[in-house]
C-alpha cells in the first residue's frame, strides 16, 4: 500500500506541477524545527488511544517542519513523499486528490487543520497523523489540543475516511461547535476558538 500511495503522489504532483510550470526544479530537503508550532510552520501530532479505548485519543509527539512537503511525509510514515514538489500549495493539492486511507501500516493523515481561512498555509498548518484511519468503531477525540493551537482553527479538512471532524469552542467538547463533513473552508462564529476535536467516520 506504501509504494502505491508513493506511486500516486508522485503522478499527482507531476501532473500539478506540470500544469504550474514547476517541472524540473529540484525541492530542497527540509529538515524539523525544533521551534513547537509557531508563525507558518506545518506541524504534525502524533495521536495514540488512550488505554483501551478506541475513540478516545491523546497527542504524544508533535514534530514542526519549515515545508508541509515534510510534514506530510512525516504524517503518512513516509507514504506520501512529494520531495520533487516546491510549492507547497501544489503539494496540497495533490493530497487533496487523494481518498481513501492515506499512509502505511501505523502512520496515516487522518486529519489537517489551518490558521488562515481558505486552507491557506501562510500562517500555518496542522496535521494529525495517527495509527490507524477512522473506520467502524474507531474514531479520534481530542479533549484538549496543544495550546499552540488553540484559538487558532480558521479551516480543516477530514482525512482517512474521517468524514466527519467535529470543533469545539471549549475542553472536552463543550461549547459551540464547527461540523465539518469532511471539510470547511471557513468557521464563521467558531473561527479562531477550537480547543477540542473529534475526528469520526
Amino acid at each position: 500500500m506504501g509504494n502505491r500511495l508513493r506511486f500516486v503522489a508522485v503522478v499527482a504532483a507531476t501532473a500539478l506541477m506540470t500544469a504550474v510550470g514547476t517541472v524540473g526544479a529540484q525541492a530542497k530537503a527540509p529538515q524539523p524545527d525544533a521551534a513547537g508550532s509557531k508563525g507558518g510552520l506545518h506541524c504534525v501530532s502524533r495521536l495514540e488511544h488512550i488505554g483501551s479505548s478506541k475513540t478516545e485519543a491523546e497527542i504524544v509527539s508533535e514534530t514542526c517542519f519549515t515545508t508541509y512537503v515534510a510534514a506530510v511525509r512525516k504524517a503518512t510514515g513516509g507514504a506520501v513523499d512529494l520531495s520533487v514538489v516546491l510549492s507547497d500549495g501544489v503539494a496540497m493539492r495533490a493530497v487533496d486528490a487523494m481518498d481513501g486511507p492515506i499512509g502505511t501500516l501505523s502512520s496515516f493523515l487522518i486529519g489537517q487543520d489551518w490558521d488562515n481561512a481558505n486552507y491557506n498555509p501562510d500562517a500555518g498548518t496542522k496535521l494529525w497523523e495517527a495509527s490507524a484511519p477512522c473506520g467502524p468503531g474507531v474514531a479520534w477525540n481530542v479533549s484538549n489540543i496543544n495550546p499552540d493551537w488553540q484559538d487558532r482553527i480558521s479551516s480543516a479538512k477530514g482525512k482517512s475516511n474521517c468524514d466527519r471532524f467535529y470543533h469545539f469552542e471549549d475542553p472536552n467538547y463543550g461549547g459551540a461547535q464547527r461540523n465539518c463533513l469532511p471539510n470547511c473552508a471557513t468557521f464563521g462564529v467558531m473561527n479562531d476558538a477550537t480547543s477540542s476535536l473529534q475526528m469520526k467516520p
